[in-house]
């Protein structure tokens, strides 16, 4: 039969628990945290594990060791600039918890470094994406046989504050339009009529416009790095994939760039509809600094990224109208939720207006005259 002890260390940190089991002819210690009642269930669950022939030694690995092998199995799974996110997070996560073996760290050490991280000038949503990546390394930590319970399974990841989407009003939008360099004209007309990501802007193909129907199609994704990787990818999700109906003025103006891109270059390999000038992949961030932020100041308009220009036309949708599952579909999100959790203080002004011209509809147009009146 099984069997195995909780053992109660006091240290300068105050009491850590751990537990003690036979398995294999040898005796094993794990290290848990502060509380016994965590000690307690993990000596249960290794009890049940020894019991069933399903236990397994776990191996010694410190923790920067473990960051790297997460990285580079996350390498091949994950888009370049998400990776480069994870680079700079797990680059600060393995400066506070070093080269310690995986299986000394206890709960209490990673809530301390949560709460460090309260302290730090990062955002409240780079401190909550930290936490989720932390939680991410040992849970792999887990899967990969070097802990037997993660030590932060039980850590809250910090709430980030809800930040509501910047947009360029209709007469911003018109002067941007107007005053952008002509040769880049068709892409911030693109962006500001569609409501493309930049990605799937300059990942379109013209195989993947059609004329005849006034529609594209959001077949694939560009993504670059900072260290100029560029690659296509699938667009994330089944919503994602979708088909745009175009403006007409809109239409012209992708015709017109088609014509241009014919006589200006020598080649388009990709048939992209938006290249670079040799008619490669164009980078967003060259893009950003050289076309959008000139025509806003020569514009006199705030700085804005590309993505205000998708974020401005959710709200013009919303100002005509439009209704919700509309809006979700045009733009790309799986589900309406998504779409109202990022826009819904867009939205307020129109739920208003609907609540006004439903009284309308059932009292008549002097319903709120009539009230006063009595």
């Amino acid at each position: 039969m099984a069997r195995g002890s909780i053992i109660r260390r006091e240290g300068k940190r105050g009491a850590v628990y751990a537990i003690r089991y036979y398995a294999d002819g040898k005796q094993h210690w794990e290290t848990i945290g502060p509380r016994k009642k965590e000690a307690d269930a993990a000596l249960a669950e290794r009890l049940r594990q020894i019991s069933r022939g399903e236990f397994r030694s776990l191996k010694d690995c410190p923790f920067t060791e473990l960051c790297d092998k997460f990285l580079a199995i996350k390498k091949s799974q994950i888009r370049p600039r998400t990776y480069e996110s994870y680079e700079a997070r797990v680059k600060q996560i393995k400066a506070y918890f070093g080269s310690a073996n995986v299986r000394n760290i206890t709960e209490e050490h990673v809530e301390k470094f949560v709460a460090s991280l309260s302290n730090s000038n990062h955002a409240p949503e780079t401190r909550a994406k930290t936490v989720t990546l932390l939680k991410a390394i040992f849970e792999a930590g887990v899967r990969w046989g070097y802990l037997g319970i993660s030590p932060a399974r039980f850590v809250k990841r910090p709430k980030a504050p809800k930040r509501e989407a910047e947009f360029l009003k209709p007469d911003e939008i018109k002067l941007l339009i107007d005053t952008v360099d002509p040769r880049h004209r068709p892409l911030i007309m693109f962006l500001c009529l569609t409501g493309c990501r930049i990605s799937e802007a300059l990942g379109l193909r013209w195989s993947d416009v059609d004329f005849n129907s006034g529609r594209i199609f959001i077949r694939q994704v560009l993504q670059a790095s900072k260290h100029d990787d560029r690659r296509f990818f699938s667009p994330k999700t089944d919503a994602s994939r979708r088909a745009i109906d175009l403006p007409d003025i809109l239409i012209q103006e992708l015709k017109t760039q088609q014509a241009w891109l014919t006589v200006e270059l020598e080649s388009n390999e990709y048939d992209l509809v938006f290249p670079n000038s040799a008619g490669k992949p164009a980078h967003y961030r060259n893009l950003a600094l050289r076309v959008l932020e000139p025509a806003l100041r020569r514009a006199g308009i705030r700085r804005v990224g590309f993505h205000s220009l998708r974020h401005s036309y959710v709200s013009m949708l919303a100002a005509q109208g439009e209704n919700l599952k509309t809006v979700q579909a045009l733009v790309g999100h799986s589900s309406a939720r998504t779409t109202w959790d990022t826009y819904s203080h867009v939205f307020d002004g129109e739920t208003k207006k609907a609540v006004s011209r439903l009284e309308e509809r059932l009292f008549g147009a002097n319903a709120k005259t009539d009230v006063l009146l009595e």
